[in-house]
């Protein structure tokens, strides 16, 4: 085991007398106490319901984030079936998507539908769309100038 491991490591390691108590101390140096992982998990999970796709992001960006949050919080032993996740995509996702989520919820079965299928999908309706927004022409936008006369009449309130 002494072998396999980073020499920085190996210091902090050298002094054990088995690999059980190499592998404890290697656990506690990465992982950290019981406390430390709590307070991971806790701050994985407030980024899981608290994450959101940006208008501007790409869905191949969007999964890459939450794919960071899902997979830190298994290597730390909490897990999150497919269907949740593909459940947290559907609703993280901006507003201009509602209607490919609506029909993706009604299409389709969510229970049996993968990850993959899903991001599939919704990498092809974002393709679909940039090329949508390509082929619109561009709405100039006029500016308008508004004349004003003068006027001469005074009005005053003895006159009501």
């Amino acid at each position: 085991m002494q072998c396999a491991i980073h020499p920085d490591e190996y210091s902090c390691v050298s002094m054990c007398n088995s690999a059980k108590e190499m592998w404890d101390k290697l656990k506690l140096i990465y992982e950290g106490t019981s406390e430390v992982k709590k307070t991971k998990v806790n701050i994985l999970v407030h980024e899981y319901e608290m994450f959101n796709m940006s208008p501007v992001e790409t869905i191949s960006n969007m999964f890459a984030w939450l794919s960071n949050i899902t997979n830190g919080l298994k290597a730390l032993g909490k897990n999150y079936t497919y269907t949740e996740i593909i459940h947290k995509v559907l609703r993280s996702l901006p507003l201009a998507w509602h209607t490919k989520v609506t029909v993706i919820e009604d299409s389709k079965n969510l229970s049996t539908l993968t990850v993959e299928e899903l991001i599939g999908s919704l990498m092809t309706y974002e393709i679909n769309l940039k090329q949508e927004e390509a082929e619109q022409p561009k709405l100039k936008q006029k500016d308008v100038a508004l004349k004003a006369k003068k006027s001469n009449a005074y009005i005053s309130e003895e006159n009501f």
